[in-house]
């Protein structure tokens, strides 16, 4: 019966899911969350891997459909292959199709990892339920996923961190592959959760593992330190300890297993007959294998990245942005979109309403409770595993590992300054700030989100204060446990997650009607993110684009700079007809020597326009509970009336009149 429920979990964690998640979940293939401007880039790269694999036959780390005519590197870009390469396959679907299911499967896939992990350390099938449920619908991982598909995917971590805690407590060439596998997967996902998983995994081979081979081995006088094998099919391993040691509810932790006692995880190919564990060396000789096989299984990936490190400016040094780090005040206030307690933290903090998508840092008072109760509080000793089956053990070195790994990294997500509120840095100093000394660790630029790897040790801890609580004999106990599970599921109640319905204009079949190759020129001519909506753009009309945005600028980002006396009349910010005619040129030699073949007025960005939503796309009622706080124009940037003026009068007078033209957008043939 049980094992039928672990089968079914994937399926209740789904269910879940849809029901979490609405409206969005009922309207995939229809309408997205947000959208924010990484909504359109990320888009636009289902469509580009599919068109790099499919029809160009080649890898997607470098492409010519952006920055026309000298190319984009996206060594560095958000790509997500592991969410757009599953995807190549089912390229009949559209991109917003899929993108909402890769959305929407990053939430079951991190409940039921973390689900098994917590199976591993606890036994406990009700407390692993809710340490899935922690872990997924944590408030901070479902605000990423109105705008970051690569930091909604998390996934992969726990099914890493198990594998890795395998590892240790059994070392053998299964587990290496198994926990390599896992990590190639999460970093094909997101190059930032990558650089989480080598710190925390180096962290678990040095302390955890180098604990673990310092009291294994052979057992100490009173204690055989063995396990009983099976003696019949039907019959699981358990414990040949004998107690010469202190009698239940003294010394060790009675309700964890001993830690002389090495409970092997399903293959035990590292030890002999005898039991013994093997020493470190073994192990990290195992762990070097690990990152060895890691390093093969990302090198389609990494290859490309080393090549361009040195001009992407991706190990750069970079200000940290205040609203880039957790602050005390976000960590201790429910989200700003909570069903019930949003209004009054809006109200109490307005500055809140103008955070960027991904700031929430709320951990939960019940989420936390329960997991100081895993770390302090002790089973009723003998109380057996709610089915049965021995423990593989959670022992107290352990939770108390897990509790400083999880508080470890929720500092480093306070980020280099402490803040009691976004924006009022108190001037104390936090370890984030060495991180920034550190190249290669300069990468990971955005403190807030060491929130993950946070949760991702704290939420076992949830397992363990639960499972301590359920075990104990009498009522109260297992009502309190009861209380403080519904408490964390109401303080992690999201709002309906608010979407956006999606449409195609229709001035994208006229220029698909046009046939031509050329590259299309966006006016105005955004030179940052605001881009990204031309991106979701080229995926209905299919030409290369003059403009782009990729995550990390390459160096061909500067070409069209270099381009100033042609492109400055018609950029967001370029010159102003009052101070002067355009240059004298020919302006179709260089359209033509650009390789340009229509231009696109985008009228949309008017300021003078009560038209906010984009072409194809309807707005939700403002009333929708605080949820759209913002307008479009703080997606892409609204241009002043006069300025839009002065684009149709230099359009015009070096194209003539458009081809094309309705209350949008105005089309312009360059031939």
């Amino acid at each position: 019966m049980m094992r039928r429920f672990d089968r079914l979990v994937p399926l209740f964690y789904s269910a879940l899911s849809f029901v979490v998640l609405l409206p969005f979940s009922a309207q995939i293939g229809r309408a997205l969350p947000g959208p924010r401007v990484d909504t359109f880039q990320n888009l636009w790269n289902f469509w580009w891997v599919k068109k790099a694999i499919t029809e160009l036959g080649r890898t997607p780390f470098y492409t010519m459909d952006l920055l026309h005519p000298w190319g984009a590197d996206l060594s560095f870009h958000t790509l997500s292959l592991a969410n757009t390469i599953w995807a190549v396959p089912f390229g009949h679907l559209s991109p917003v199709t899929l993108l909402g299911l890769a959305l929407f499967l990053a939430f079951p896939l991190a409940a039921w990892g973390m689900y098994l992990l917590a199976m591993e350390l606890t036994n406990h099938r009700g407390a692993a339920f809710l340490a899935g449920f922690a872990y997924a619908f944590f408030p901070h991982h479902l605000d990423q996923i109105y705008s970051h598909l690569n930091l909604t995917s998390h996934q992969f971590l726990p099914f890493y961190l198990l594998a890795l805690i395998r590892l240790v407590r059994a070392p053998s060439i299964k587990q290496v592959i198994i926990a390599s596998v896992f990590l190639a997967i999460q970093t094909y996902a997101c190059w930032t959760y990558m650089m989480h998983a080598l710190i925390l995994s180096s962290l678990v081979v040095l302390i955890l593992g180098g604990r673990r081979r310092g009291l294994s081995g052979p057992a100490r006088p009173g204690q055989t330190g063995q396990l009983r094998r099976p003696s019949g099919p039907g019959e699981t391993p358990t414990p040949a300890l004998e107690s010469a040691g202190p009698e239940p509810g003294k010394g060790e932790d009675p309700g964890s297993p001993s830690p002389e006692a090495h409970w092997p995880s399903s293959q035990d190919e590292g030890r002999g007959e005898s039991g013994a564990s093997p020493s470190r060396a073994h192990l990290f000789a195992m762990y070097v294998r690990h990152i060895g096989l890691f390093l093969i299984l990302i090198a389609p990936i990494l290859l490309p990245a080393l090549a361009a490190r040195g001009e992407s400016g991706a190990f750069q040094y970079k200000t940290i942005r205040p609203n880039h780090s957790a602050s005390i005040e976000t960590i201790v206030s429910p989200s700003v979109f909570h069903p019930v307690f949003g209004e009054r933290v809006r109200a109490g903090n307005p500055d809140y309403e103008h955070l960027p998508r991904g700031a929430t840092a709320y951990l939960g008072f019940a989420m936390v409770a329960l997991a100081v109760l895993g770390l302090v509080m002790r089973e009723k000793p003998g109380a057996p595993p709610n089915d049965g089956a021995p423990a593989r053990g959670f022992t107290r070195f352990e939770r108390r590992f897990f509790f400083v790994m999880g508080t470890g990294f929720l500092i480093l997500a306070l980020g280099p300054k402490l803040q009691f509120s976004i924006g009022e840095e108190t001037g104390v100093p936090l370890p984030y700030a060495i991180l920034q000394q550190i190249p290669v660790l300069r990468f990971l630029r955005v403190p807030n989100r060491f929130l993950i790897p946070a949760i991702l040790f704290l939420a076992p801890l949830v397992a363990a204060g639960f499972a301590a609580l359920w075990r104990r004999s009498g009522l109260a106990p297992r009502a309190g446990a009861v209380a403080l599970a519904a408490v964390l599921v109401f303080e992690y109640c999201p709002p309906p997650i608010s979407t956006m319905p999606w449409g195609t204009p229709a001035w994208t079949d006229r220029l698909l009607a046009r046939k031509h190759t050329g590259a299309v020129l966006d006016v105005p001519l955004f030179l940052g993110s605001q881009a990204t909506i031309y991106m979701w753009y080229q995926t209905l009309h299919e030409r290369p684009l003059v403009s782009g945005y990729v995550s990390i600028p390459p160096p061909t980002f500067g070409k069209i700079r270099e381009e100033g006396e042609f492109f400055e009349w018609i950029t967001e910010k370029g010159k102003d007809l009052r101070l002067g005619p355009p240059p004298a040129m020919d302006p179709r030699a260089r359209f033509a020597a650009l390789g340009i073949g229509d231009i696109v007025l985008h009228k949309d960005f008017d300021a003078n326009e009560t038209r906010h939503a984009p072409p194809g796309m309807t707005w939700p009622e403002e009333s929708d509970g605080g949820q759209w706080y913002w307008k479009y124009t703080t997606v892409t940037g609204s241009i002043p009336h006069n300025r839009m003026q002065q684009y149709r009068r230099v359009l015009e007078e070096w194209c003539g009149a458009p081809y094309y033209e309705d209350d949008r957008v105005a089309l312009f043939a360059v031939e």
